[in-house]
């Protein structure tokens, strides 16, 4: 992702490449010409700069030179849907950020888009989480959040009512953090107490906006505003407790925290998907539901393909694929040796380790 200062761009040029805001919203599409109206009316709303050379979507097929064919197919197929859906979100999202107006059809298109991409090519989708760059965490992150539910609501049984249900609740679950100053958003360090305590404040705006804004039920709004509650009851806003809290929010909070941890952000590097599963662990019955914690990690690809570990019998190699319900045994390519170790039929070999760059 690179950055574009307005100043570097002159009145006549046309624009080389679809321009993003900091959320990833699209502000100018490429081939527009750069004007001295244009250029006023982006500084009398405080824009200055663009972003460009985006990856909303993108894996890094270069990783793992041994993708077959109709996985690379599938791939293609994920990320059209992807784009088109982030594309989409985030241009509503911006809608009612600046001018208060959301057309709920689109969100219904997205929802149902995701979800029947995601129940036709799930096991692509998470098998290629480790070699996917993604920008713009705002907003790909509800996406993400909304994906994951899905998963996690198939391996539930849901049928596809809840699961459409659940993918709109999860594409809103942040929904209140366009009343948060950006500043707080994107800042690059830890926020002081009154700044945690202005950006607590986005579950009850988001609950507001759900309910009172959009229209939408009640259960729908609950979400958004139980979304950070705990078991142990110190969570927030309201404090509740274990059963109390809303299957719905207990699913999304597990989605949102193993989402949240193995990103990007502007102020640390995410974590692996291995090292996420382990801090999942680390918080059940505290902060999240033990048994719905553990339906997440086994539907999820613990060592995604691409990720580079090293075997209980010296050999290192690759993830280049894996199995549904056993996220431990993935199938690791050999490098030195050529030849690829299935571990879910070799059982005495295990990974003992991942080697991280």
């Amino acid at each position: 992702m690179k950055k574009i200062y307005l100043s570097q761009i002159k009145d006549g040029e046309p624009i080389p490449k679809d321009f993003y805001n900091g959320h990833g919203a699209v502000l100018i599409k490429h081939g527009t010409e750069m004007t001295a109206l244009l250029r006023r009316k982006l500084l009398m709303n405080n824009i200055d700069c663009f972003y460009t050379d985006a990856a909303i979507f993108k894996p890094d097929i270069e990783k793992v030179p041994d993708i077959s064919k109709e996985i690379l197919k599938e791939i293609e197929v994920i990320q059209e849907v992807y784009q088109h859906s982030f594309n989409e979100f985030s241009q509503q999202m911006e809608n009612l950020k600046k001018n208060h107006t959301f057309d709920k059809k689109v969100l219904n298109e997205i929802a149902n888009e995701l979800v029947n991409c995601i129940s036709e090519h799930k096991q692509v989708y998470l098998g290629i989480q480790g070699i996917r760059r993604k920008d713009f965490y705002t907003y790909v992150h509800s996406i993400d959040v909304a994906i994951f539910a899905i998963i996690m609501g198939e391996a539930l049984k849901f049928d596809k009512t809840y699961l459409r249900i659940i993918a709109h609740s999860a594409l809103l679950h942040d929904i209140g953090k366009i009343k948060i100053d950006d500043k707080i958003l994107s800042k690059p360090s830890k926020l002081n107490d009154i700044e945690m305590a202005l950006m607590k404040k986005h579950t009850t705006y988001g609950y507001e906006i759900i309910k009172d804004e959009l229209g939408y039920s009640e259960e729908m709004a609950k979400i958004a505003w139980e979304h950070h509650e705990r078991l142990d009851g110190y969570g927030y806003p309201k404090g509740l407790r274990g059963n109390g809290i809303h299957l719905f929010s207990r699913i999304i909070a597990i989605c949102d925290i193993y989402d949240a941890i193995t990103s990007d952000r502007v102020y640390r590097k995410g974590v692996l998907p291995h090292r996420g599963v382990e801090y999942l662990m680390s918080i059940v019955d505290s902060h999240i539901d033990r048994e719905l914690a553990r339906k997440f990690i086994l539907n999820i690809a613990v060592y995604p393909i691409g990720t580079k570990v090293s075997l209980n019998n010296g050999e290192k190699g690759t993830v280049v694929d894996f199995y549904k319900g056993f996220p431990l045994r993935p199938i690791v390519k050999i490098n030195e040796k050529n030849i690829k170790r299935d571990l879910l039929k070799e059982l005495t070999l295990f990974i003992k380790e991942v080697v991280e760059d």
